[in-house]
């Protein structure tokens, strides 16, 4: 690049300075062409005539041209000489331009090639040149992302391992009881009805187990794949919810729960089971998580477009430390009671997925011994 700025530097000044003899070759020329030789004093004189403007006269005058070649001979060292300094200042003049682009150009580059996996972070001097700070600011920007990027795929990496440990841990231990109990019974180890007709109900509830762990996965699976298609339909949110209510009032009653909930009569454009799986897996939560004789009440209103479902509970709460990890697959904020209750642990998991897929938002507030609430917000899906 500097060779090259030189290169076209010296170009342009040798056409300059040839423009210059050029004009200066064509001065003389006139010079020449406007003399003629006195026929009366025999000498060479420079002759220019001009009208009278008061009557056809025309004055015509005329001096000695060995003056003026005289002087113009004089001049031709001196012309040559300012143009030898003027060639020796441009040089020194471009070559210090040429070092003050090339050195910030050069320390950018310096750095661009530091710049790796273990040192993500670019740090540029300030330059004299506006545009190269520019430059410099993108770099930064662009470095900045990528960083973000690569923590975002570390991240995501370390939820598939955490995902797959437990997703292993988590079909490892229903298939360890199912094969414990068939040995029991291919073992003559039952020998009555009753413990055999017990032993088969609970293998029968660990392959119920096993089934909706499955069916959970493949539904994260389907909700993050690029080519997952959903068909949308118009759906009336207070069907939908009577509907959930309904099929958990048993379990609700068992734990002599209350259910309430205030629904405005709205329709949305959204996928059905989208909905219902919202509305499942955040009522079943409030009422696995709840006391003895507490209350789940759910509400879902509108703003403007867009539907928001509140889900609050007066369970036992979740603690600060845990509730922005709450959303995340097969995590459990406390392990010992968890075990105990029915689940794959991935229902926050399939709401949250559902909600970004709508790109909407989902958030919690919860108290300790108190409760919690879970709040959706799905924008521009409210039919008007």
């Amino acid at each position: 690049m500097r060779k090259e700025i030189i290169k076209r530097f010296l170009i342009v000044l040798v056409i300059a300075i040839g423009l210059t003899g050029v004009l200066f070759l064509v001065t003389v020329s006139a010079q020449i062409r406007n003399t003629m030789k006195d026929d009366t004093i025999k000498e060479a004189m420079f002759y220019t005539a001009i009208r009278s403007s008061r009557s056809d006269c025309v004055l015509r005058i005329a001096i000695p041209s060995h003056g003026n070649y005289e002087y113009l001979l004089r001049l031709l060292p001196a012309f040559l000489l300012s143009i030898t300094v003027a060639f020796i200042i441009a040089f020194i003049s471009t070559e210090r331009l040429v070092r003050s682009l090339t050195q910030p150009i050069q320390s950018i580059v310096n750095v661009m090639g530091s710049y790796n996996k273990n040192h993500m972070k670019l740090e540029f001097e300030e330059t004299p040149y506006e545009e190269l700070n520019i430059i410099t600011e993108a770099a930064i920007n662009m470095s900045d992302c990528i960083k973000e990027y690569a923590q975002q795929l570390d991240f995501e990496r370390m939820i598939k391992e955490e995902f797959f440990a437990n997703a292993s841990h988590e079909l490892k231990t229903p298939i360890t009881a199912i094969r414990g109990y068939m040995e029991l019974l291919l073992g003559d180890f039952a020998t009555d009805k009753e413990t055999q007709l017990e032993f088969m109900n609970r293998v029968l509830v660990e392959t119920k187990h096993i089934t909706t762990l499955v069916n959970d996965i493949l539904t994260i699976a389907e909700l993050e794949s690029w080519e997952y298609e959903v068909t949308l339909s118009e759906v009336r949110v207070t069907l939908v919810l009577e509907d959930v209510i309904a099929s958990y009032k048993v379990m609700a009653a068992t734990n002599n729960i209350t259910i309430t909930y205030d629904c405005i009569p709205v329709k949305v454009v959204a996928n059905e089971q989208h909905i219902k799986q919202i509305l499942t897996n955040l009522i079943s939560n409030a009422i696995k998580y709840n006391r003895t004789h507490g209350s789940v009440h759910v509400t879902i209103k509108s703003q403007e477009d867009t539907l928001i479902i509140e889900v609050l509970d007066t369970g036992v709460g979740i603690p600060k430390d845990a509730q922005i990890r709450v959303f995340e697959r097969f995590y459990r904020v406390d392990k010992g009671r968890s075990r105990k209750v029915e689940g794959t642990g991935l229902g926050l998991a399939i709401v949250k997925h559902i909600v970004n897929y709508y790109h909407g938002s989902i958030t919690v507030q919860s108290e300790l011994n108190v409760g919690s609430t879970f709040t959706c917000i799905l924008p521009e899906i409210i039919v008007r």
